[in-house]
């Protein structure tokens, strides 16, 4: 990240990067829990907000029951539940910031049974697992996952579908937008909260021998996405003609082109009043942006913006947004490119799946990936076929295929910016 800064000339960027490395634990187990407290989001107050199309409500009302004890009666899962290897230090600052609670009526149930220093305990009828534990980012932190025990038992197709536009779609909708404006909901999942009655299906096992039970929407749960997905598209949705709204989970941009400034501030300080309405923490900041000007507020919109891992950047003589592969995109494919030869099959076919979204960037031929395809569907066949692990090392990497990935490494590594859609003739003006 700091090579690439500075290649760039953004010193203020480098050197964050820089005093944040000297800053880092050594040992990862000693980096920082990501852990915030944001305010809970008012489930009735986003039922009640007007939105432009009655599907939405449709989609919101049919997710909601995954936040009701009704959906969760009849299902059955392994009572035996393995202790969290969470530390009692992260588990107590996951109380702390309001995403755990300690299972007093669980605890007070089993309290007759042994827990001292046991791996396992029983849990009674009613009540379901969660396995928590952390992975690290290259930040330098540890985030916190939550995976219900019930995913192996609610089907994955009887879950609410989201759609999403394609990545070309999405290109064309922007291609011609000066004005773009990204807003992200901080710590999303953590400020949807349970009802109490529904916090029993999602309970884990401390290293103290206590059990606690989640307080807001498991990060791991298969209709987690569903529910963010759901309560995000009715937050935005409102009745706009030239503007473009996309969102995707947590995150939502604005854009709007040239000669639709005044109907873009107003879906931009629309959009901000209702998630002010509905308590929900963003960044940068509702208030703060609904107290800037409105000539501030397009000068901001004018700037480049990273929307989803693709960088997008208006030339105004050619009156279109450009997109390459934002900088933290380029960091990942070379970091992942100094792990060579040693992967484990997941890390393999993760870092295959980054080559792919970062050729589909620089509009490489797809053509020219098949071999690596193959080399990814090997892998998948390997793992399905033998009953493997995911995690386990990936036993031999072709020298044809460590070549060929070096090469899209580079390819998806050039900052160049290409039009956002494949028919670059189409040059319209304001």
């Amino acid at each position: 990240m700091i090579e690439l800064y500075e290649s760039e000339g953004n010193r203020s960027a480098a050197q964050e990067w820089t005093e944040r490395l000297e800053k880092m634990a050594p040992n990862p187990r000693q980096w920082p829990l990501h852990l915030k407290n944001p305010t809970h989001v008012d489930l009735q107050g986003v039922l009640a907000l007007p939105v432009a199309h009655s599907r939405t409500i449709d989609f919101l009302l049919t997710t909601y029951q995954y936040l009701h004890r009704d959906f969760y009666r009849g299902l059955r899962t392994s009572r035996t539940i393995k202790t969290t290897s969470l530390s009692m230090d992260d588990v107590r600052i996951g109380v702390e910031k309001g995403k755990f609670e300690l299972a007093v009526e669980l605890n007070r149930i089993t309290e007759h049974t042994y827990r001292g220093d046991a791996s396992f305990g029983r849990l009674p009828e009613g009540y379901h697992g969660v396995n928590s534990f952390y992975v690290l980012e290259t930040k330098g932190r540890r985030r916190l996952i939550t995976e219900p025990i019930l995913n192996g038992v609610v089907e994955k197709e009887s879950i609410p579908k989201v759609s999403y536009p394609s990545r070309l779609e999405k290109r064309q909708l922007l291609k011609h937008c000066r004005y773009m404006l990204q807003i992200d909901f901080n710590s999303y999942y953590d400020a949807i909260p349970l009802e109490d009655s529904v916090r029993n299906n999602f309970v884990f096992r401390g290293k103290d021998g206590q059990y606690y039970r989640l307080r807001t929407l498991p990060t791991g749960a298969r209709w987690s996405v569903c529910v963010g997905q759901a309560i995000t598209s009715t937050i935005v949705d409102i009745d706009v003609s030239q503007v473009v709204i996309l969102s995707l989970i947590d995150n939502i941009l604005i854009a709007a082109p040239q000669g639709s400034e005044g109907e873009f501030l107003c879906a931009v300080r629309s959009i901000l009043t209702r998630i002010q309405q509905v308590h929900l923490e963003t960044s940068p900041d509702r208030d703060t942006l609904l107290q800037t000007g409105d000539q501030d507020l397009l000068r901001m919109a004018e700037q480049s913006d990273v929307f989803l891992g693709e960088e997008y950047r208006y030339e105004p003589n050619e009156y279109v947004r450009k997109v390459r592969n934002s900088i933290k995109t380029v960091a990942k494919l070379r970091i992942a490119m100094r792990k060579a030869p040693y992967y484990t099959c997941r890390q393999f076919v993760s870092f295959v799946s980054l080559i792919l979204f970062a050729a589909h960037t620089v509009n490489l031929n797809p053509a020219s990936l098949f071999f690596l395809l193959k080399a990814y569907r090997a892998v998948y066949v390997t793992v399905c076929n033998t009953g493997g692990e995911w995690d386990a090392p990936l036993p031999h990497i072709s020298p044809s295929v460590r070549a060929l990935t070096a090469h899209h490494v580079c390819a998806g590594s050039e900052r160049v910016r290409t039009h956002c859609a494949s028919d670059t003739s189409d040059r319209r003006g304001p």
